[in-house]
């Protein structure tokens, strides 16, 4: 299927057999890596997915390559714009409107670059492109762009792949590779079909790079989770309605006593969604507080927070027999969809002899916000989040991938925690180790969490690797066209 694909891009899509538009490039590649995405997971079509937009870069002018990168960001992510029904039309169109006018820019960069590139290295415009663009997104723009969520962790153990050059890095192989293709196609020079087989080789070989983490034997922290099935309307509703907020707190409070009762070292509640903060309502101080009465017990709990200037934070709260230890602030805020909330940076919790790092939610999506929490020494990472609004789709999927990617970056194991689920511990494999995707019915659910030391590659260079990486991967594509040149001569 693979080759009969690029025999289609070949005799189709570049031969005057049929003037393929740039609208019709830039659906084909947003379809195509739309499938390779959780959950249908064909990551077999990475390959080539970039392929037909690399094309429409080639063949038209910069105002039609943008509009087929426009077309490819709206279909690429049709999933995220339909999980946002429920919070309303405004929603959807803000999503189709800032992935459509982000991925533009991709094309829009590339044929930037091949103005200043030499001819020799015009098609390494397309990942040079990429690393720029994943730059304005994490830094500036708060939306991730991560290709490789959709690589077959479940299949090949990636470890030393991922902690050596990051998601970034695979990306940047991925970009390299249908830009190699893409040139096979376009120029019909065997040089570039041939120059994949040793790209390929480099990128089997990463996965046996030594690892630089250990895990620590002996030293599993049991944890509970605790899911109240809230739905997307009691979100809505514990912002303004009191009835609701007591419920909800009534909910999670019976089902912490039974937690208590199974003596865990750590009870987690998910993200806070829109309640008000923990110690700042009486009642559910008071609660916090009267749970002690029936065991010693230490609590992870979604909330909200306010400074002295009334900004207000999503945090994760750090509660030890009622009192309050620690806090953790959520550090990526959903663009337009909590732009009332401040930004502010995870913490690593010490829970009896181990050292949790905590993320909220859009965290995951970034490498650095999470990485920074191993640089302070985290054993493993927990991730409270608010999926309610999504159900079982496939951005809940979506979402799971960007902490397995995290996972395996970082060397450590990561538990997901979600109103309705999921509640899934990752291991430092990326891989499930327990819990559901998703319930119906309130419940708690049972994990044991293991220590690991060390740091990858990764997380210690990110930039430098990444950086030198992507030098590399441009003077290839550079060498190919360079020898082909002479050979033609």
């Amino acid at each position: 299927m693979f080759y009969s694909l690029l025999g289609f891009m070949k005799t189709r899509i570049v031969s005057n057999e049929l003037n393929a538009s740039h609208q019709l490039l830039g659906l084909s590649s947003g379809i195509l890596f739309l499938l390779t995405l959780p959950p249908v997971n064909w990551f077999w079509l990475l390959p080539v997915c970039f392929v037909p937009l690399i094309i429409a870069n080639h063949r038209y002018s910069i105002l039609k390559a943008a509009f087929a990168g426009f077309l490819f960001g709206i279909v690429a992510y049709i999933c995220i714009h339909l999980s946002l029904f429920s919070w309303g039309r405004d929603a959807v169109v803000y999503s189709v409107l800032i992935l459509g006018v982000f991925f533009l820019l991709w094309p829009v960069l590339t044929q930037i670059l091949v103005q200043f590139l030499p001819d020799s290295a015009k098609w390494a415009a397309f990942p040079i492109a990429y690393y720029c663009l994943n730059l304005i997104g994490d830094q500036l723009l708060s939306i991730p762009v991560s290709l490789s969520i959709s690589y077959p962790v479940d299949l090949i153990d990636a470890r030393g792949l991922f902690g050596t050059i990051g998601a970034i890095g695979v990306d940047l192989f991925i970009c390299t590779i249908n830009a190699l293709v893409a040139a096979a196609v376009v120029e019909r020079k065997r040089r570039y079909a041939a120059g994949l087989i040793p790209l390929l080789v480099v990128l089997a070989l990463l996965h046996y790079v030594p690892l630089q983490t250990s895990k620590v034997e002996n030293t599993p922290l049991k944890a509970i989770t605790v899911d109240n099935a809230m739905s997307f309307s009691d979100v809505t509703q514990i912002g303004y309605s009191l009835d609701s907020r007591e419920r909800i707190y009534s909910e999670m409070s019976a089902l912490t006593k039974r937690a208590i009762a199974m003596e865990p070292d750590l009870i987690l509640w998910p993200e806070g969604g829109n309640g008000s903060a923990l110690r700042q309502v009486a009642y559910a101080k008071n609660d916090l507080q009267k749970l002690a009465s029936f065991g010693n017990y230490r609590l992870i709990a979604g909330s909200k927070d306010y400074d002295k200037d009334g900004n207000s934070f999503n945090v994760a709260e750090y509660v030890v027999n009622g009192g309050l230890v620690a806090q953790a602030q959520k550090g990526k805020p959903v663009p337009l969809l909590e732009s009332h909330l401040s930004v502010g940076s995870g913490s690593v919790f010490d829970v009896l002899n181990h050292k949790v790092g905590v993320g909220i939610c859009f965290d995951s999506d970034f490498p650095m916000t999470i990485h920074q929490l191993v640089r302070q020494s985290a054993d493993s990472i927990v991730l409270l989040s608010n999926d309610s609004s999504f159900g079982v789709s496939a951005l809940t999927d979506m979402h799971l991938a960007y902490a397995g990617i995290r996972a395996l970056e970082s060397g450590r194991e990561l538990l997901f925690v979600s109103n309705t689920g999921p509640s899934i511990l990752l291991g430092a494999n990326g891989r499930y180790k327990s819990g559901y995707k998703s319930t119906k019915e309130p419940m708690l659910q049972q994990h044991k969490i293991d220590a690991y030391h060390g740091m990858s590659l990764y997380v210690r260079y990110p930039y430098i690797v990444s950086l030198f990486l992507l030098l590399m991967l441009a003077f290839y594509i550079a060498v190919i066209q360079v020898w082909g040149a002479r050979d033609d001569h």
